[in-house]
């Protein structure tokens, strides 16, 4: 390494014969380049080609194969608080006290018919419906959200608006559909999405 130190030319100016110092900073810097790019590809980025920049350095990095959780894409959540939202109607229309009560906030508020106009806060309004005798239907009731609409306010509330259409079959065996309009608004709290409100109409 020695011997090659003493064989390398460094750049002199043409002029006064001496080291050209701004060429010599050059090639430093080229140097350093070739290092620093090298170690970006085969370390720390997956490999593909990118048009914009022209180097393979469009992938994420490998933070990510080490376990680090990409955000959570808008498209990913509003499936979620659909998916969440007609797991609710199917307890409700199933009698799932257990589900509902997992679902919904204990400070729950909400205005539907069965308050006469009033506005029930908490969960025993709810229970007493619950509680009620029913006998099991078969087929089982069916539930559908009907256009619904999701509006994701920040990453930790929404507003799902929805017409609500329940199939049944009555004592004669023939088939009812119930029809509702829905608000319902769901809030994360301590890491968990909840049902904290809703506002629904008459049967029609």
């Amino acid at each position: 390494m020695a011997e090659e130190s003493r064989k390398r030319e460094w750049p002199k100016s043409r002029n006064t014969g001496m080291i050209d110092v701004s060429e010599l900073i050059g090639l430093s810097l080229g140097h350093f380049r070739d290092f620093a790019l090298s170690s970006f590809r085969d370390g720390l980025v997956d490999r593909y080609p990118n048009p914009a920049c022209g180097l393979d350095c469009s992938a994420p990095f490998a933070a990510r194969e080490a376990g680090v959780q990409r955000p959570i894409m808008a498209n990913d959540l509003t499936q979620q608080l659909l998916d969440l939202n007609q797991k609710l109607l199917v307890s409700i229309i199933g009698g799932d006290w257990k589900t509902y009560e997992s679902l919904c906030d204990a400070s729950i508020t909400c205005f539907e018919p069965e308050a006469r106009g009033q506005l029930a806060i908490g969960m025993p309004f709810h229970k007493y419906f619950f509680d009620l005798p029913g006998s099991p239907q078969k087929p089982a009731k069916n539930v559908t959200m009907s256009q619904p609409h999701v509006r994701l306010m920040g990453d930790s509330a929404a507003v799902l608006c929805y017409v609500r259409l329940t199939q049944s079959l009555d004592g004669a065996g023939e088939v009812h559909i119930g029809r509702v309009e829905e608000t319902r608004v769901w809030q994360k709290i301590g890491g968990e999405w909840k049902h904290v409100h809703f506002h629904r109409s008459g049967n029609t």
